[in-house]
């Protein structure tokens, strides 16, 4: 019924990236079913269910025609180690609300390990959001992730990521990884190298 979900940053009642969202979804659905959205979505409609200034994930759910929204206070992942999986067959292009392509390489990992996905040699992403590499000097992104992030895009556009191919063979170069997504922004969530 809902092919496709978002997922929005709630902090201090304010919806975060709202507009960039929206238009993920727009081009999403039109890539999906080559429909355009037809849906009534807007910061206070999600808004309402709030009532304090925690901190909240709000998930999406959608077709072109119908939503549901979902609630929940946020808990960041509380990862300990990373694993490469390569998988040079895995596919992510939108964001699917089914999501079997991960789970097959994940259902035997401990809840504190994540994997991070190669692909012909490069990382991509890991199992739930995009990646950054810190060299010493800055931050590199997968120039080709399995899934264009909107977290991601934003820091290219504020100069603080640098796209770059990053071979498995190039790991030396880097001190530790971060994990980059709706709900975690650049240095959020580190793993050393």
């Amino acid at each position: 019924m809902f092919p496709l979900f978002e997922t929005i940053k709630i902090k201090h009642q304010k919806v975060l990236l709202f507009e960039d969202h929206l238009a993920r979804m727009k081009h999403s659905i039109k890539a999906l079913s080559g429909r355009d959205l037809h849906i009534e979505l807007n910061e206070k409609i999600i808004l309402q269910a709030i009532k304090n200034d925690d901190l909240f994930k709000c998930r999406i759910l959608y077709n072109d025609q119908e939503y549901q929204v979902e609630i929940s206070r946020y808990q960041k992942r509380h990862i300990e180690k990373i694993v490469f999986i390569h998988d040079d067959d895995i596919s992510y292009p939108l964001k699917f609300t089914e999501k079997n392509c991960f789970l097959k390489h994940t259902k035997n990992l401990s809840a504190t390990t994540e994997p991070i996905f190669v692909v012909e040699g490069f990382l991509t992403d890991s199992s739930y959001s995009n990646i950054a590499l810190w060299n010493g000097n800055e931050w590199h992104t997968p120039k080709e992730p399995l899934f264009f992030g909107v977290r991601r895009n934003v820091l290219l556009n504020e100069n603080l990521l640098v796209e770059k191919d990053i071979s498995i063979n190039d790991m030396h170069q880097y001190q530790k990884i971060s994990f980059i997504n709706a709900m975690l922004d650049l240095e959020e969530l580190e793993i050393n190298l």
